[in-house]
Order: structure tokens, then C-alpha cells, then sequence
């Protein structure tokens, strides 16, 4: 879910294509692996739950977000403001 999650922000950001983003989550279902977050988990509660985690610092929490398939960057800093922006539309 983290991976199609980010990279849905990478397509929000302008950074990865839609049709990347489409691939990435096509291959992911692929393998069976969950693509959406399960009944009973929120935006908030999962947004909650990345500002206690490793990835975050200074209150910022860091995403690996995609130029495109193979290409990354690593440890981009977003608020978990901005990270509600881009989900929430």
C-alpha cells in the first residue's frame, strides 16, 4: 500500500506520470499484494501513524516519491499537512 501510496503523490506532485503510476499499481495487484487501505483505516489514522515513524524528522516525514519507474527520490520531506493536499482531492 506504502509503494501505490507514494507514487500516487509522485503523480499529484507532477512528478510521475498517471500512466506510470498505473503500471506501478497494476504490477504490484499483480502479486496479489493490497493496493488500497482496508475498511476501518482512515487518511487520518494512517497519517497519524507516519508522524510516529522512523521516516519522520522535524516534523516532516520522509517519502520516497518517483520521477518514473526506476527513477526515485529518496527522502523527500512533506508535512503531514501537504500529504492530507494530496490525498484529499
Amino acid at each position: 500500500i506504502g509503494m501505490v501510496a507514494e507514487a500516487w503523490m509522485s503523480v499529484r506532485l507532477g512528478l510521475l506520470s498517471a500512466g506510470g503510476y498505473q503500471r506501478l499499481e497494476r504490477v504490484i495487484a499483480g502479486y496479489h499484494l493490497p493496493t488500497r487501505l482496508p475498511s476501518g483505516f482512515s487518511l487520518q489514522s494512517i497519517l497519524r501513524a507516519t508522524a510516529r515513524d522512523k521516516k519522520n524528522q522535524g516534523g516532516s516525514v520522509h517519502y520516497t516519491l518517483l520521477d518514473r519507474i526506476g527513477k526515485a527520490r529518496i527522502g523527500v520531506p512533506l508535512t503531514s499537512v501537504k500529504a492530507h493536499e494530496l490525498f484529499a482531492s
